[in-house]
């Protein structure tokens, strides 16, 4: 695992040779959202091929829930094939919901699978409580990025 700070997030050196997992995390109100945005515009900014989709946690949760309510899982999934890399703030939410947590881990994995790039920002004091962080860290390798 290699840690960065922000000052050093740029489109050369974000991207580390067979890491595929970015984890941004700090304290509440420390600049995580923001530096997702930055890496999101320097991303699009810089390499016009790379296809980038950002969201927020509480807005993928609200559209996977409507997805399984109309038995559409799938096309949930499906979505984010197109994808090269998926940027999700405030993975947070994601406390004390076992279910969607383990949907959530499979979805990611199934992407880091196929050798795309997934950024994750996050509370620091929740880091350890989100089930799905843990599983992904042991699974995989992972660039730290502080906040």
């Amino acid at each position: 695992m290699n840690t960065a700070t922000l000052d050093f997030i740029s489109i050369d050196n974000l991207i580390v040779p067979d890491t595929y997992l970015y984890i941004i995390e700090g304290e509440q109100g420390s600049g995580k959202t923001s530096a997702a945005n930055n890496i999101h515009q320097q991303i699009l900014a810089n390499n016009p091929e790379f296809k980038v989709v950002y969201f927020s946690f509480p807005l993928l949760l609200q559209e996977f829930v409507e997805c399984i309510k109309r038995n559409k899982s799938d096309l949930f999934k499906n979505h984010f094939d197109q994808y090269d890399l998926i940027i999700l703030d405030d993975s947070q939410v994601m406390k004390g919901k076992p279910k969607t947590d383990e949907a959530f881990e499979k979805l990611i994995q199934s992407f880091l699978d196929r050798k795309k790039y997934v950024c994750i920002t996050v509370d620091k004091s929740l880091n350890s409580e989100l089930p799905f962080f843990k599983q992904l860290r042991l699974d995989n390798s992972f660039e730290r990025i502080l906040v």
